[in-house]
């Protein structure tokens, strides 16, 4: 007992749970982790015994003691602790049932998606909600599949997860292919039986697996590098094939640069007014630049780069949207025009640079 990890080693021993019981509970727990690959774990107790309550939290306390001592002088190669361990074991008292609650795990990466008829999510059905219906030919979903479908299907394989959830620094429209470096994003895996795997083959297996998106970075991420991806506004840089109502030559393309450095204000689109609260947002274009997109002098199409606040509708700052969006790229030209491709070529945020 004397090489014992300290913090779960008291003095106490008061005569609460028999020693045939607190055998039980180690026997099924080295019984479980055959089935689960964890480096540390901890022990908790779901009472259920009609106590005073001065006398609850001893009688957990003494019996999660034991229970980890117990697990600890026949599994040694795995820690036990007090918070923040691969797994919990929560013992069902009195009785023998013991609950496994293995802690979620992260892979962070960066994804590009090179097709514009996908998904950054899997897109339910709006009829069955994913339950299968005739409108969507049984399979639940809008689409086939989507890059969150893509890059966890191999993850949710190697570790043995139930479920997964996708957490990215922002997302793009189905139309509109995310290249560049790429977007940080990490896969959170729901209780996984295993806790390692070769991230250099899976990168490699995803990358064979489908030509619209690609994987690098792979690496496992802690719970504030995810909290980081869920609240980061990232700016983002775009690239856009914008078509003009009419022919537009390079005095006219300059006027666009007026608009670099200055604050754009945009209603919620219509496009998305059915699912997002109708107010006016203020985002800012940190810069921008046109040129021409054939060699002509004048051309009635061009190509536009800019680097915008993170939640800038793009399209619409482009084409106005029926004066929604001010001031635009339709607004400056004094014509119609719409964007007819769009690509984010970087997303400029790096949940390590100051992890």
């Amino acid at each position: 007992m004397s090489d014992l990890p300290h913090h779960i080693c008291d003095d106490r021993n008061p005569p609460f749970a028999d020693e045939a019981s607190v055998r039980n509970y180690v026997k099924r727990i080295e019984s479980i982790a055959r089935n689960y690959e964890f480096a540390s774990f901890t022990v908790g107790t779901l009472l259920k015994l009609d106590l005073p309550q001065d006398q609850v939290a001893d009688v957990k306390r003494n019996l999660n003691r034991r229970v980890a001592l117990g697990v600890y002088e026949i599994l040694p190669d795995r820690e036990p602790m007090t918070e923040k361990s691969d797994v919990a074991f929560l013992l069902h008292y009195p009785g023998r049932w013991v609950d496994v609650i293995p802690s979620p795990l992260y892979i962070y990466g960066r994804y590009l998606k090179h097709a514009r008829d996908l998904p950054h999510a899997r897109w339910l059905c709006m009829k069955c909600r994913g339950k299968g219906c005739n409108k969507c030919d049984g399979k639940g979903k809008v689409f086939e599949s989507s890059v969150e479908e893509i890059i966890a299907e191999p993850l949710l394989e190697a570790f043995g997860a139930e479920a997964s959830k996708m957490h990215a620094t922002g997302r793009q429209d189905v139309d509109v292919r995310m290249l560049g470096g790429g977007r940080p994003f990490a896969v959170e895996l729901v209780r996984p039986r295993k806790r390692t795997a070769d991230l250099a083959l899976l990168q490699e297996k995803i990358n064979r697996s489908s030509r619209a998106v690609a994987v690098r970075e792979l690496r496992t991420a802690s719970r504030e590098i995810v909290r980081k991806l869920d609240t980061a506004r990232a700016d983002k840089t775009y690239r856009a094939t914008v078509a003009a109502a009419r022919p537009v030559n390079a005095a006219a393309l300059a006027k666009l640069e007026q608009l670099s450095g200055t604050i754009i204000h945009q209603r919620t689109p219509q496009r998305v007014a059915h699912r997002r609260a109708d107010k006016v947002r203020d985002r800012g274009i940190r810069d921008l630049s046109a040129r021409p997109t054939a060699d002509s002098v004048t051309s009635d199409t061009f190509e536009l780069e800019m680097r915008a606040e993170s939640g800038t509708y793009v399209k619409e700052m482009i084409s106005g949207d029926d004066g929604r969006t001010r001031p635009s790229v339709a607004e400056v030209l004094g014509m119609k025009c719409v964007c007819r491709e769009l690509d984010v070529i970087d997303v400029h945020f790096d949940p390590y640079s100051d992890a």
